[in-house]
């Protein structure tokens, strides 16, 4: 009676040990899986987090646009020219309502000025200066983040002109100044009564803003007519 006892209390013992034995391996598996998964997981949020860092909100038509201005060896050519169709619309209604409000701006500067209103004259600068900025990455890339700041909006698009550098090159103490109050008169033009800005500053500006709407104007007009031969593939 001690001896079937004392084996039922092995056998007992042995059961529990094969059962921890399979629940450590089950769980380890678990773990495995879901450590997996969760990783897949993070990988997704750090590519979409990137993706949004870099442009901003993103919609079907901008991977759309991605996808369409790589090498993809696309066979469905009729269908890729049905996209750049409406590409190219898009990009042409950006680009129209953009180049339209900085000129806009642009006849405001020059409509204060001949007032002596130089503070006003500067702002109105800024802004159709902002507007050609927003022309032009709204025609290459159909997407634009809201953007006062004139450093960042001539850095991000430089890069499809050559020509935009000559705009504002900095390559004097003048030419940085006059820069610097340019994009201070976004807000100390209107708010603050300390701003000083003379005639000579504004007639100094206008001709960088008449260059940088050329530049606009040729480079936009380019890129939408390329949208439009591509459409015809």
């Amino acid at each position: 009676m001690m001896k079937y006892g004392r084996n039922r209390g092995m056998l007992t013992v042995f059961a529990f040990f094969m059962f921890s034995m399979f629940s450590m391996l089950f769980s380890g598996c678990a773990i495995s899986e879901r450590e997996s998964v969760d990783m897949g997981e993070v990988k997704m949020e750090e590519v979409s987090s990137q993706k949004m860092e870099q442009t901003g909100e993103v919609s079907d038509k901008d991977i759309k646009l991605e996808f369409l201005q790589e090498d993809t060896g696309v066979e469905d050519t009729q269908e890729a020219g049905s996209d750049f169709d409406e590409i190219k619309k898009q990009a042409q209604d950006y680009f129209n309502e953009k180049f339209e409000k900085g000129n806009f701006f642009f006849d405001d500067a020059i409509t204060n000025k001949e007032r002596d209103r130089y503070q006003m004259a500067s702002f109105y600068l800024h802004q159709s200066c902002e507007n050609y900025y927003y022309a032009i990455r709204l025609t290459f890339t159909l997407r634009n983040n809201k953007q006062h700041n004139l450093s960042k909006l001539s850095s991000t698009t430089r890069r499809y002109s050559d020509d935009l550098s000559t705009v504002f090159p900095q390559n004097t103490l003048e030419e940085k100044r006059l820069f610097k109050l340019l994009k201070a008169a976004y807000v100390d033009a209107r708010y603050n009564p300390h701003f000083v800005v003379t005639k000579e500053d504004i007639d100094a500006l206008i001709p960088k803003v008449e260059l940088l709407r050329d530049i606009t104007k040729r480079i936009c007009e380019a890129k939408i007519k390329e949208y439009g031969e591509q459409s015809g593939i």
